[in-house]
Parts: structure tokens; sequence; C-alpha cells
């Protein structure tokens, strides 16, 4: 129902346009109003999705710009001397032999070993 508008209205409504359109032409008049409200509804709709279209391509075209800005910003080819260090470091440590084991070279002595009693 249209909000405002109680039973009683809508009731009055009816029978008056009964009275000024008359009964032949009321159905005719429904239909016309029925078919202009159709129109209407699509064509806010077509309007409301040609907005929300616009809307789309410009948060694309700004997350466009904001992606070719940080690529611009970004120098990852040519990183800072301190950082390049601290990679060349991680690097060599990677592929450095690993370290022996002292707990694994060395056998353990007993304490009557060490002291050199039987």
């Amino acid at each position: 129902m249209i909000p405002g508008i109680g039973p009683m209205e809508m009731l009055l409504i009816a029978i008056l346009a009964i009275i000024v359109i008359g009964p032949k032409d009321l159905p005719l008049l429904m239909r016309r109003i029925g078919a202009f409200l159709r129109k209407a509804r699509a064509a806010a709709a077509d309007f409301q999705a040609s907005l929300d279209e616009i809307g789309r391509q410009s948060e694309i075209d700004a997350l466009r710009k904001e992606m070719q800005a940080l690529k611009a910003n970004a120098s990852f080819a040519n990183p800072p001397p301190d950082l390049a260090a601290a990679q060349r470091d991680i690097d060599d440590a990677m592929n450095a032999p690993p370290a022996p084991d002292p707990a694994k070279s060395e056998p353990a002595q007993s304490p009557v070993e060490r002291s050199g009693t039987p």
C-alpha cells in the first residue's frame, strides 16, 4: 500500500474515480497508469544502473592510477645499500656449509676416564 494512505482513504479515492471517470473508462485508465508506472520504474532502474557503472568506472580509474603511482615509486630493482648488504648476509648464511656440531664430534667421556683412576 501507499504509506500514509489508509483503507478508508483508498475507498474514498476509488469512489471518486468511479464517479468522475465513469465505470467504463476506469479499467482503461488503470491500465494506462500501470503502464506509465512500469516505464517510470524501468527508466529509474536504467538511470541507477548507469550511475552505478559510472561509479564503478571511476573507482577502477582511481585504482589504476594508484597502481601506476606505486609502480613508479617502487624501487625493487635498486634496493638501498643497507638492505642489499643484509640480503647478501642472509644469502651467504644460507649457502654456507653447516658448522660441525661439537657435541657429535667428540665422544663423551665418563667421569672415571677423566680422573685417570680406574
